[in-house]
């Protein structure tokens, strides 16, 4: 007799707990030590229920990566309620600033999040993650749009520069210059993945302030 189907409520529960389980190994053990065996086994299910409810590791492991998302965030809600600063340059350099921070705590889930291999897919997710999350994401104070705000780091960074620069750089340019920042971003990321607590956070966050910075004053000057 074949098994009837799950209720809403049981893939939810099971959802949630394959994301947690991943969650803690990762927090453990580090991403790269995740394994289907250990999840399932740490969720207490078997291991083929996984892909009733994901496409593969990677996009289970992106899931368990969001919940870093979701507390920087959630402390990114909180932090724009807080602060009001006095110009437009200003309020860029300290986004930057606020996602390097993050960003250099976890390397391993950023890169997973912005340059893993769903991470093309990475608004869908989003509202997939949102809707299993829904009640204590709004406990946080934290909506899809907050969400994918900050899970959007392409579209989110080239919308701070095309503000700043206003017409004196065409569209091309800022599509060249924001591939750039986002590219240089990721090499840092790389670094400190490669090297671990022997590469200080501060230094690589003011790296790319400098660079954020120099590629502005480059584009206004009509330099690069």
């Amino acid at each position: 007799m074949p098994r009837p189907p799950l209720t809403l409520e049981e893939k939810h529960t099971i959802a949630t707990s394959l994301i947690h389980a991943a969650q803690h190994i990762i927090v453990t053990e580090g991403l790269a030590n995740v394994t289907l065996r250990k999840v399932s086994k740490l969720a207490n299910v078997n291991t083929a229920i996984l892909y009733r409810h994901f496409s593969d590791l990677d996009e289970l492991l992106l899931f368990a990566s969001i919940d870093l998302l979701k507390e920087m965030t959630h402390q990114y809600v909180e932090r724009k309620a807080n602060t009001s600063p006095s110009n437009s340059l200003e309020a860029y350099m300290q986004e930057w600033q606020f996602f390097c921070q993050h960003s250099f705590q976890h390397p391993e889930c950023i890169n997973h999040v912005f340059f893993g291999r769903h991470s093309h897919r990475l608004d869908t997710l989003l509202q997939d993650y949102y809707e299993l999350f829904t009640s204590e994401l709004t406990h946080l104070g934290v909506t899809l749009a907050d969400l994918q705000y900050c899970g959007n780091l392409y579209h989110t960074n080239y919308q701070y520069i095309t503000k700043l620069m206003g017409d004196s750089v065409d569209k091309k340019s800022l599509a060249l210059l924001n591939d750039v920042m986002i590219a240089y971003f990721h090499q840092l990321l790389l670094q400190k993945l490669a090297t671990g607590d022997r590469l200080d956070n501060t230094v690589l966050t003011e790296k790319m302030l400098h660079t954020c910075r120099t590629l502005l004053r480059w584009s206004k000057t009509d330099t690069i």
